[in-house]
């Protein structure tokens, strides 16, 4: 599945996310961003009525990815030759990014579960902050977050240069 995008805030804080842990020497590649929830309940599907494992506990409408307000990212073994994806749960480099997260205003999916650093979702982050309420929203506030008429998600895929820094113009466009 291909990330599609994030509304600007949610990017701009990923952005930030990207280029702080690589100044910490931890390389990360998006997997995911915005999912239909038609996409959602077709992940949730996986390891219960379809094949696979189970890879996710949120259905269609009840993930922050409906609304572009989440990410997904993967480790990156091979920096600079393309990516070679490490998913071991146990990498410190999960913590690490869990850490940085925080500290730019973002949940982490590590911390989902009764002890902070050992939730199921270690690749996940997702941004609470609604710009229109001034508030952060919970999960049980998750299917009421859709993005406004007229509110512009951005393509992951145009948005970061190879050294992980913002593509886009300081005017918010496009690249």
């Amino acid at each position: 599945m291909r990330a599609q995008g994030l509304i600007f805030q949610t990017e701009a804080k990923c952005v930030l996310l990207v280029a702080r842990l690589l100044g910490r020497g931890v390389e990360v590649a998006i997997t995911s961003g915005f999912r239909s929830c038609a996409d959602q309940d077709a992940l949730f599907a996986k390891g219960r009525t379809a094949p696979g494992h189970i890879v996710t506990k949120a259905r269609g409408g009840d993930s922050f990815h409906n609304c572009a307000r989440a990410a997904d990212f993967v480790l990156d073994d091979k920096p600079g030759d393309g990516v070679k994806p490490c998913w071991n749960p146990n990498d410190r480099r999960w913590q690490i990014l869990g850490e940085v997260a925080e500290e730019l205003g973002l949940a982490w999916g590590g911390n989902f579960g009764k002890v902070p650093g050992s939730g199921w979702d270690k690749p996940h982050v997702e941004d609470r902050y609604c710009e229109t309420c001034g508030r952060e929203h919970g999960s049980a506030e998750q299917k009421t977050m859709t993005p406004p008429a007229g509110t512009r998600l951005v393509p992951l895929a145009r948005t970061f240069n190879e050294d992980g820094s913002c593509a886009m113009p300081r005017d918010g466009g496009t690249a």
